[in-house]
C-alpha cells in the first residue's frame, strides 16, 4: 500500500506566500491595528517611570498626577478598543483563509484518480480530511494571528526599551542565547517528529476504519487476532511518536521559561546598579524593567504558539501534498454521441466464470440521478467505472531500477500514461492485481502463467537475428508458458505479426470474458502440477532431467 505525497518545506512556504498575497490588504490592516494597540500598551510603563522620577524629585503635584492618570486611562482605553477591532479582523481573516484552504483541499480530493485513492488506502485520506484539517483550522484561526500579534508586540516593546535606555536594555539580552539555541534545536528535530506523529494517526485511523467496515469478514475468516495485533502495533507507534514530541517540549519549554526569569532579574539588577551610580534615572530603570516584564507575555505566546504552528505546518504539508498528485488518466477517446448514458446487456468478470455484472441494461437521461446500492462485492464500483470510463483498467509497467529512466523517457509521449513500478516485489504485486498482460517472449510469460494472468505475447528482433532463429528453432511455440502446458493457449505475435492492428483485437479478447481468456485460465490452472518436482529440489530435478537426456543421446553398447 502506498501513501499520498507530502509537500516539502519549500512547497508549503510557496503555498503560504500565495495565500498571504491574496489577503495582503486585510493582513496589513490587522497588523497596523495590532501595532497601534501595542504602542498604546507601552504608554503605562513610561508614565509610571515619569511618576517615579517626579516622586523622587519631590515634583509630583496634584495637577501632574491628574494628567498622568488621565494618560494612563486613555492609553488603556485605546489599547482595549484597538485590540478589539484588531482581534475581530484577525478572526475574520482566519475564517476566510481557512474556508479557502478547505475548499481547495476538497477540490483536490475530488480530483484524485480512484486508483490512487485505492492504493493509498482509506486511513491516509481519512486522517487528512479529519485530524489534519482540524489541526490546520487551529493554526489558521488562532495560531498564526496570535503569533503575528505577539511578534509585533515583542518588536515594539524591544524598540521602546532601547529608546528609553539602551544601556539598561542590554541586560535583557542575557536571555537570547539560551532561547536561540534551544529553539534552533527544537525546530530542527520537532518538524520530522510531528510528521511522524501525523502519519501514525493516519495508519491507526486506517486500521480501525478498515476493521470496523470489514467486521463481518474479519469474523468469518477468524482474523480478529491479526487485526488486534495490527491495532496494538499502530497504537504503540502512535505512543512513541507522541512521546518523542513531548520530550522535545519538555526540554524546550523549561529553558525558555527560565530565560524569561533570567532576563527580568538581570535587567532589574543592572538597571538598579546604573541608577545608584546616576547613569540613568530611577524612572528609566523602572520603565525598562517593566518593559522586560511586559515583553515576557508576547515572548511566551510566541513560544507557546510555535508548538501549534509546527503541528499545523505538518498538517498543511499533508493537505498540500494531495494537490501534488498528477492525474495520469487518459484524456483521449471517442467523442460521446449524446448526453444519455446507455448500458445494454453488459456482463463483466474479473475471473473467468465469476461474473460481477450479469446482463445489466439501463438508460440514464440528462437530469436523472442514479443511486447504486447493494452489499460489498455486488459490482457497484465496477459498474460505476464502466459508466465513467467505458473500460475500467490501469496500465502498469514493471521494470528494473537501471532501466527506469530509459523506460520513463520512452513512454512520456504515450496517450495513456502507464504507472511504472520498480523491483520484484512491485512486479509480483502488479501480477496479483492484473486482469491481463501484454508481454514479450521470455521467462516473464511463465511467471504470468504461474500467477494465473491471461496474456498476449509478442517479440520483434532484427532481420538477421530473426532469420537465424527461424532456421535454428523447430519448436511449436517460442512462449515458455505454451511449451510447459503443451498447447498454444497464449497468442504470439512474432516479427511481421507484431503490429497494432493485430495486437489490439487480441488484447480486447484477453481482457473480456472470451473463449481465449477462459482457455488460458484453465490451462494455467494445471501449470503448478506440471512443474511440480515432488520431494526433490528444483536443482536436483533439473540434474536428473539432464542425465536422462544424456543417457538417451549416448551411443548404445
Amino acid at each position: 500500500m502506498t501513501t499520498l505525497p507530502i509537500a516539502d518545506f519549500a512547497q508549503v512556504r510557496d503555498y503560504a506566500r500565495r495565500l498571504m498575497r491574496r489577503h495582503r490588504g486585510t493582513l496589513a490592516a490587522m497588523l497596523v491595528l495590532y501595532a497601534l494597540a501595542a504602542m498604546a500598551a507601552l504608554i503605562p510603563a513610561y508614565v509610571i517611570g515619569l511618576f517615579t522620577n517626579d516622586a523622587v524629585a519631590n515634583a509630583l503635584t496634584s495637577a501632574k498626577t491628574v494628567r498622568l492618570t488621565e494618560v494612563l486611562a486613555l492609553s488603556s482605553l485605546a489599547y482595549g478598543v484597538l485590540s478589539f477591532f484588531a482581534r475581530r479582523l484577525s478572526y475574520i481573516l482566519g475564517e476566510q483563509v481557512f474556508a479557502e484552504l478547505r475548499e481547495e483541499f476538497l477540490a483536490s480530493v475530488l480530483k484524485l484518480p480512484l486508483s490512487v485513492v485505492e492504493q493509498a488506502g482509506t486511513g491516509d485520506l481519512l486522517s487528512r480530511t479529519t485530524s489534519d484539517v482540524e489541526a490546520m483550522s487551529r493554526m489558521v484561526r488562532f495560531a498564526v494571528p496570535e503569533w503575528l500579534v505577539a511578534l509585533v508586540q515583542t518588536l515594539l516593546t524591544a524598540a521602546a526599551m532601547i529608546l528609553v535606555s539602551p544601556t539598561a536594555a542590554i541586560a535583557s539580552v542575557v536571555s537570547l542565547p539560551p532561547i536561540f539555541f534551544a529553539t534552533r534545536y527544537y525546530l530542527r528535530y520537532a518538524t520530522p517528529g510531528y510528521r511522524r506523529e501525523r502519519m501514525s494517526y493516519a495508519t491507526l485511523a486506517g486500521t480501525v476504519s478498515e476493521t470496523a467496515e470489514g467486521a463481518r469478514t474479519v469474523d468469518a475468516l477468524q482474523l480478529g487476532q491479526r487485526q488486534l495485533q495490527r491495532i496494538e502495533g499502530n497504537l504503540r507507534e502512535n505512543f512513541y511518536a507522541e512521546m518523542y514530541t513531548l520530550l522535545m517540549r519538555m526540554i524546550w519549554f523549561p529553558i525558555v521559561e527560565s530565560s524569561f526569569a533570567l532576563a527580568v532579574a538581570g535587567t532589574l539588577g543592572w538597571s538598579g546598579l546604573l541608577a545608584l551610580h546616576h547613569v540613568i534615572t530611577i524612572g528609566a530603570a523602572t520603565t525598562v524593567t517593566l518593559y522586560v516584564v511586559q515583553i515576557n507575555d508576547p515572548l511566551d505566546r510566541i513560544v507557546a504558539w510555535l508548538d501549534e504552528l509546527q503541528l499545523g505546518q505538518s498538517s498543511l504539508a499533508r493537505l498540500v501534498g494531495v494537490a501534488m498528485v498528477e492525474d495520469t488518466r487518459p484524456v483521449t477517446g471517442p467523442t460521446p454521441a449524446g448526453e444519455e448514458l446507455v448500458v445494454t446487456n453488459v456482463s463483466y468478470a474479473y475471473r473467468s466464470g465469476h461474473n460481477v455484472l450479469h446482463a445489466v441494461s439501463l438508460t440514464i437521461r440528462p437530469g436523472e440521478r442514479l443511486a447504486i446500492v447493494g452489499p460489498s462485492g455486488a459490482g457497484k464500483s465496477t459498474l460505476g467505472r464502466l459508466l465513467a470510463d467505458g473500460v475500467a483498467f490501469e496500465l502498469v509497467l514493471p521494470t528494473m531500477p537501471h532501466l527506469h529512466e530509459m523506460i520513463e523517457a520512452g513512454v512520456k509521449d504515450w496517450p495513456v500514461q502507464p504507472r511504472i513500478v520498480i523491483g520484484e516485489d512491485a512486479k509480483r504485486a502488479a501480477f496479483r492485481s492484473a486482469r491481463a498482460a501484454f508481454a514479450k517472449s521470455g521467462t516473464v510469460t511463465l511467471e504470468l502463467a504461474l500467477a494465473q494472468v491471461p496474456m498476449v505475447a509478442a517479440y520483434k528482433a532484427g532481420t538477421v537475428e530473426a532469420w537465424i532463429i527461424r532456421r535454428a528453432i523447430r519448436a511449436s511455440s517460442v512462449i515458455l508458458a505454451n511449451l510447459v502446458v503443451g498447447e498454444n493457449v497464449v497468442p504470439e505475435f512474432i516479427q511481421e505479426d507484431c503490429i497494432p492492428d493485430k495486437l489490439a483485437p487480441a488484447l480486447r479478447d484477453v481482457l473480456a470474458d472470451s473463449p481465449m481468456r477462459r482457455r488460458q485460465v484453465e490451462a494455467f490452472a494445471r501449470i503448478d502440477a506440471i512443474m511440480a518436482t515432488g520431494d526433490q529440489s528444483p536443482s536436483a530435478r533439473a540434474a536428473d532431467v539432464v542425465l536422462t537426456l544424456l543417457r538417451r543421446a549416448a551411443p548404445q553398447g
